[in-house]
């Protein structure tokens, strides 16, 4: 019996450990992009509840951390920054490159008076640390591999 609970009490540990492990709640799995030359982890947004959670409620994002929300055909896509901790970048990608002036600072004190939009149709949208596309100087036309 006390084996049970010797190895019951490992198992709990072992979870909570992981749970607590990861920098974010959101994807089911991470992938690498690149904006030309520099690499981010990004955690992959595919599904409609995955991108309503977003990064909402989640610690902040390292310099090479980032979510890619990424939606059944192009259109006009429109973000949030509720239960937001810290501000963004939103990066709106077209097929393989940037379409649209990046949102910089999108900070957690918008919502809910400010939704942030695409205006031109979007496959995907890369949200990043605020201060990201500046201090690396990322623009509309670079190019997005996955």
């Amino acid at each position: 019996m006390k084996k049970k609970w010797i190895l019951l009490l490992l198992v709990v540990i072992v979870t909570a450990l992981l749970f607590i492990s990861r920098s974010w709640n959101a994807s089911s799995y991470t992938t690498i992009l690149t904006i030309d030359d520099i690499a981010l982890r990004v955690a992959v947004a595919d599904t409609d509840a995955e991108r309503t959670q977003g990064l909402s409620n989640t610690k902040p994002l390292a310099s090479d951390e980032g979510m890619l929300f990424v939606f059944d055909a192009p259109g006009v896509q429109t973000f949030w920054m509720k239960d937001m901790n810290y501000s963004l970048d939103i990066i709106w990608i077209g097929e393989d490159k940037i379409v649209k002036k990046i949102t910089e600072n999108a900070t957690p004190d918008s919502y809910p008076d400010t939704l942030f939009s695409s205006d031109v149709p979007v496959k995907y949208v890369l949200e990043v640390r605020s201060g990201f596309s500046k201090e690396n100087n990322i623009q509309v036309g670079d190019i997005i591999s996955f």
